[in-house]
């Protein structure tokens, strides 16, 4: 009987453990509420690459669709760097300087970071520090 306890309580921890560390998708609005809109860090410190992005529903001047920008120090002027298309729930489809094929991402909330994939390469993102 002690066994079998054991072994339903290692079940069950490693059930709780997956789901912990590879949970499913986020729900589609809460990716557009939280995600699309702020300004994120991107570092990779395997390119010596550190810049924030931002998604936008449109720029300022309302002549660009879902545009992304970024910058790479407080100083710079936001650069357009392309644009993205979402499919629910956690998909982004970002097309650089509209050349094809796009890239890509999926994104998953982590507190108060999102961790975003593309092909073989998982980054975390936070809020833009500059």
């Amino acid at each position: 009987m002690k066994k079998l306890l054991l072994a339903a309580c290692l079940l069950l921890l490693t059930a709780s453990c997956r789901g912990w560390l590879n949970p499913g998708p986020p729900e589609a609005k809460l990716v557009t509420d939280y995600f699309v809109g702020y300004w994120w860090e991107l570092d990779i410190g395997a390119f010596n690459y550190n810049s924030c992005f931002i998604l936008q529903e449109e720029d300022d001047a309302g002549l660009t669709k879902h545009p992304i920008f970024v910058k790479e120090s407080a100083n710079d002027e936001p650069e357009l760097f392309g644009t993205w298309n979402f499919y629910p729930p956690n998909t982004f489809y970002v097309y650089e300087d509209g050349e094809e094929p796009p890239y890509e991402l999926e994104v998953y909330e982590m507190n108060d970071c999102w961790s975003v994939e593309w092909g073989s390469m998982v980054e975390i993102t936070c809020t833009c520090s500059f």
